[in-house]
């Protein structure tokens, strides 16, 4: 069996995204990239390197229903004629997208105004549906005769003839799973392990549609989790492959745990508008990664006790005072 790297640009800020060939009785492509001229050419050009067509390709496994991840995978399936491989909770993203993205959009929109002043409120608003905008535009649809559907919470999956050890990773995204060889130690990490800190997302809880998850608590579980599993070899879903994966996973969890008390000390000095204590902490820098770190550095202090947040009825925003 082979594991070959294939590199693929995307239009978000990681400016490159993996997928993975699984070379073996057959062919399996983890991950399928966004659906643009850019990733298909890419793609192609890399498995001609391997001496490979799409058409050699049995089945795309996907591990998590982020657009730089699934976007590519419909038309990819339908010229090779695969089948695609997913989660009962990738699911919903290829059977109704946009009702699915409006749930989500729903719980972002809500956050934005709960801890944001009108002002800037808008501005992140803005940006939040510029990214949606451009999402549609490179995620293609994918027939639902061409899926094959597991359970996320399996504990195995076969394949190319070998038995995969399966791993539930919420936290970047409440669908991602990672897959492990166990008898050669090596992980399918899909974006769980990089070699820059994963961005706690804003998305729907999993039992309310209506409420936020706070997806920085279950990502520090992921992590606890990911830190008892052997592994050599880590096939991460952006960036080159990884053989320190534990050195790295304690490394992110110390850095989470020093711009939280970064954030506490902000906070302490007296500064209570999210807005504030993000200028100072990011320092004029402004992104919608950078804003949902922040909203997960407030999570884990308010479930520490450490902070309590007031609605602020006038200026319609959260008020974050120490404890």
């Amino acid at each position: 069996m082979r594991i070959e790297r294939i590199e693929l640009p995307t239009i978000t800020g990681m400016q490159t995204v993996n997928c993975f060939v699984i070379i073996d009785h057959g062919v399996t492509l983890v991950d399928a990239g966004e659906a643009t001229h850019d990733s298909r050419s890419a793609l192609l050009n890399q498995l001609k390197d391997l001496g490979l067509t799409l058409q050699d390709i049995d089945e795309i496994l996907i591990t998590h229903a982020h657009v730089d991840h699934i976007g590519g995978a419909g038309r990819i399936a339908q010229e090779a004629n695969a089948r695609i491989r997913l989660s009962n909770k990738v699911l919903p993203w290829t059977k109704n997208l946009k009702s699915t993205w409006d749930d989500r959009g729903a719980v972002i929109a809500h956050t934005l105004e709960t801890y944001l002043s009108k002002e800037f409120f808008g501005f992140a608003s803005a940006m939040y549906q510029d990214m949606k905008n451009k999402m549609f535009e490179i995620w293609d649809e994918i027939p639902q005769e061409l899926i094959d559907v597991f359970d996320i919470y399996d504990e195995h999956i076969e394949i190319q003839g070998q038995r995969w050890k399966m791993f539930y990773a919420p936290g970047h995204s409440a669908t991602q799973n990672c897959f492990l060889l166990e008898s050669t130690g090596q992980m399918l990490s899909a974006d769980m392990i990089l070699k820059v800190t994963p961005t706690p997302v804003i998305e729907v809880a999993e039992h309310d549609t209506g409420v936020r998850e706070k997806s920085i608590l279950r990502m520090m579980q992921s992590y606890d989790k990911f830190r008892k599993i052997p592994m050599d070899v880590v096939y991460p879903g952006h960036f080159e492959c990884l053989n320190n994966a534990h050195q790295i996973i304690d490394d992110q969890v110390a850095r989470i745990q020093r711009r939280k008390e970064q954030t506490l000390e902000i906070l302490r000095s007296g500064k209570t508008k999210l807005i504030d204590v993000f200028n100072l902490l990011y320092k004029g820098r402004i992104d919608l990664p950078a804003f949902n770190m922040l909203i997960g550095y407030i999570d884990l202090l308010e479930s520490e006790g450490a902070i309590r947040l007031v609605q602020n009825n006038e200026e319609g925003s959260l008020r974050i005072f120490t404890v």
